[in-house]
């Protein structure tokens, strides 16, 4: 009896060896997809910090009015601004960046020599 015939149902009860070219594309994937959500974490966080940059800038500085000290005395020595006019916008820089200076600081804490 030849052996012959038993060859192809031995092929059929063993696995398959993988491939080489199958699995390092598949591995492949994987750490290009890891980099990707890696960047896009790393990407997050800057934006994150940008926005929270730019919104504290945004609140403290001058009550609002979006205007410098600087730019409304050009606009008074242009005379687009009275000078009643000049000192309320000032007023209410000033107190807008002392609120902003205020909310920074946070809570005063009593040292125990102030208690006595």
């Amino acid at each position: 009896m030849p052996c012959l015939p038993h060859l192809p149902v031995a092929a059929a009860i063993l696995p398959a060896a993988p491939r080489p070219e199958a699995t390092s594309a598949g591995g492949s994937g994987v750490v290009i997809a890891s980099i990707v959500l890696l960047l896009l974490a790393i990407l997050g966080v800057i934006v994150a910090l940008r926005v929270r940059s730019w919104a504290r800038d945004r609140g403290a500085g001058g009550g609002g009015s979006g205007f410098t000290l600087e730019q409304l005395q050009a606009l008074r020595d242009r005379g687009e601004l009275t000078e009643v006019q000049w000192q309320a916008a000032r007023r209410s820089v000033l107190e807008g960046v002392r609120s902003g200076a205020a909310s920074t600081q946070g809570p005063e804490t009593s040292s125990p020599r102030s208690r006595r």
